[in-house]
């Protein structure tokens, strides 16, 4: 539910489920999400409650949610209390020839990368079991973006990182015990972030451009994004078979090609080409940043 009406007024206000007003995070691909939106892009569970202004291209937004599990990132440590919440402010700046530039940020209170239980559906954080050895700790996240549109070009820069390590992440044992050699005393704590010696954060950079020829009087989408993706260090970890496991980095670039037959059928394809597989599950046991993998994707979309 929306109140507000920006010819009388710049401020409006918003109630429900909804998407957390936090970055950008669209993608120029046909398909498959960018990196920067498989990391970072956040989606309400329980309803929010978001206050805005919106006057010549500045836009404000401040969001107020439950601190339980979301659908999408965020994560706090309160169930059913007002203890998560989100800020963005953008401003898109007019340019001749119906084009536009737009500079923005956020900030996201606490995040899904707060501790080293990558259990993230609901059943599994209600069901399951935590690690032995449980860190956690608040990881809010920061986002930068700016993009440049006009009817023939569109171009886009984002970067979006946590403020501390994802707890799952930090070179551990099975159970969740920081490796020795991460701790500031080997003696002390195994679970106060103030003992963890470890400071890699969780973030993604993706840079993608579009051109949008004319073709038989629709403009067709050809693009092609690049995603670099930053989770932890070249440590030397072994997973609980002990084969080796990588987890430093990953990559995600495609190319693809939309038309739009009609105003309500869109057809595409696209080649993708990943480097790491390093799965949110676990990642200390099975990842491996040097898997190469290569799909070809074809589909359509239809709007009603």
């Amino acid at each position: 539910v929306v109140f507000g009406n920006l010819q009388r007024s710049p401020f409006y206000a918003a109630f429900g489920r909804k998407t957390i007003d936090f970055g950008n995070f669209d993608s120029y691909n046909a398909f498959t999400q960018n990196e920067g939106q498989h990391f970072f892009w956040a989606f309400s569970d329980q309803p929010v409650a978001e206050v805005g202004y919106y006057n010549n291209g500045l836009k404000l937004t401040g969001t107020a949610f439950s601190g339980g599990r979301q659908l999408r990132v965020a994560l706090a440590g309160e169930e059913n209390n007002i203890a998560n919440y989100a800020f963005s402010a953008e401003k898109e700046f007019l340019l001749p020839g119906r084009s536009a530039f737009t500079v923005g940020g956020g900030y996201l209170h606490d995040t899904i990368y707060r501790d080293n239980w990558t259990a993230h559906t609901f059943a599994g954080r209600s069901n399951g079991t935590p690690p032995a050895n449980f860190i956690q700790y608040r990881n809010s996240a920061v986002n930068a973006f700016v993009e440049y549109n006009s009817p023939v070009f569109d171009a886009m820069v984002e970067y979006t990182t946590t403020l501390e390590p994802w707890a799952a992440a930090i070179p551990q044992t099975v159970d969740g015990v920081p490796l020795p050699q991460f701790l500031i005393d080997p003696l002390g704590s195994t679970t106060d972030r103030d003992n963890i010696d470890f400071d890699e954060k969780l973030a993604t950079l993706v840079a993608q451009v579009r051109f949008k020829p004319m073709v038989n009087g629709r403009r067709m989408a050809i693009a092609a994004s690049g995603s670099w993706g930053n989770i932890s260090d070249d440590t030397g970890n072994f997973g609980m078979f002990g084969q080796p496991t990588s987890f430093e980095d990953n990559e995600q670039h495609a190319v693809s090609v939309e038309y739009p037959i009609n105003d309500f059928l869109d057809v595409g394809v696209e080649y993708v080409y990943n480097r790491g597989f390093i799965p949110f599950v676990a990642p200390q046991q099975v990842s491996n940043d040097e898997t190469e993998a290569h799909a070809l994707n074809a589909g359509f979309k239809v709007r009603f």
